[in-house]
């Protein structure tokens, strides 16, 4: 059952691409390069000394020590962002490629996917993706208070804002994973592919929504990811601006505003595809697509009404229920059930 939910990722795949060819001033957290032993404080240095001898582990017990000393210093949180990523295993590049160009046979992204496919590197198992969600939270923890001016240091929120942006693609694509919202990708989860076509990405829905929770889970975490001001890919906008890289590229670069035109229209699209779970605040509840029916539609993966968009107005029923919910005089026919 596939859902269009939205037709451009542009700043995702974007954020990937400028990623690939870019430095930052401050260096870099997805790699290793010398740094300055200048910076303050013994443990910053004795986790600087454990970073160059390849002892990633250590040297993150060291630096969260630093943080726990002076949960303010730019450096102590920087440097524990680095070893965090450095101590996890997983490759930058790898992950690039992943979410850009690494397609399987069927278009599934692979580090969004646990099938395996022929011919394709091995996909990351649920175990894995919980893993790199849970340190990828952990680096925006680390990051967020250099980009939110409240630190002191040697690093800024220019500094680190391109890192950040990268942490929070990975962390907000794996959250579209994580429907329950425990850290965990698992069995408890709707399971959801995310599909590169033609047309742009969709989210792919492996499991029937059975119940009222699991419309709401998803509702939420789509929600997160793609709507308002403090939406996955608004933040993602934000470290962009910070980063200072969109006006460092010139007028050949990023058209900013086009970008948050798309940004602002993914809402809008998304809001015609919320499941009516019967929720209050829910926000599936009522016209979605403006042509004047409410709850016309099953929540089937199928255009019942004909025009162009499906499961718009879709009502959860979990079977039959003796209300005849889109007004037709017709009571628990087929579009009026979850098939």
């Amino acid at each position: 059952m596939r859902y269009k939910l939205f037709t451009n990722m542009l700043a995702i795949v974007l954020l990937c691409v400028v990623f690939i060819g870019a430095g930052c001033k401050g260096g870099n957290i997805f790699g290793f390069q010398s740094t300055d032993d200048s910076n303050t404080g013994d443990l910053i240095v004795k986790g600087q000394e454990l970073l160059r001898d390849g002892k990633y582990a250590e040297a993150l017990v060291q630096f969260n020590k630093a943080v726990s000393a002076d949960s303010l210093n730019s450096d102590a949180l920087f440097f524990a962002a680095k070893a965090e990523f450095l101590a996890s295993g997983f490759s930058v590049v790898g992950l690039l490629q992943d979410i850009t160009t690494d397609f399987g046979s069927n278009g599934e992204v692979p580090i969004f996917s646990n099938t395996k496919v022929i011919g394709i590197k091995p996909v990351f198992t649920e175990v894995e993706q919980s893993r790199l969600l849970r340190t990828m939270t952990r680096i925006l923890n680390r990051l967020q208070p250099i980009i939110d001016g409240s630190t002191t240091g040697n690093f800024t929120a220019e500094d680190v804002s391109l890192e950040a942006g990268l942490a929070r693609t990975l962390k907000g694509l794996l959250s579209l994973r994580d429907t329950n919202n425990d850290g965990n990708i698992d069995d408890s989860d709707l399971n959801l592919g995310l599909v590169k076509t033609d047309d742009g990405f969709q989210l792919d829905l492996k499991t029937a929504i059975s119940t009222p929770q699991n419309g709401d889970d998803l509702n939420s975490v789509v929600s997160d990811f793609s709507e308002g001001d403090q939406s996955t890919v608004k933040q993602i906008i934000e470290d962009l601006k910070a980063s200072g890289l969109l006006d460092a590229l010139g007028d050949t670069s990023i058209d900013l505003s086009t970008l948050e035109d798309e940004i602002d229209n993914l809402g809008i699209d998304l809001l015609e595809y919320f499941v009516n779970t019967g929720t209050p605040g829910n926000k599936g509840i009522g016209d979605n697509d403006n042509d004047g029916r409410i709850d016309e539609e099953a929540l089937d993966g199928i255009d019942n009404d004909g025009d162009g968009k499906i499961d718009e107005d879709s009502r959860l029923n979990l079977g039959n229920d003796g209300i005849d919910n889109d007004g037709d005089g017709t009571i628990d026919e087929a579009d009026e059930l979850l098939t």
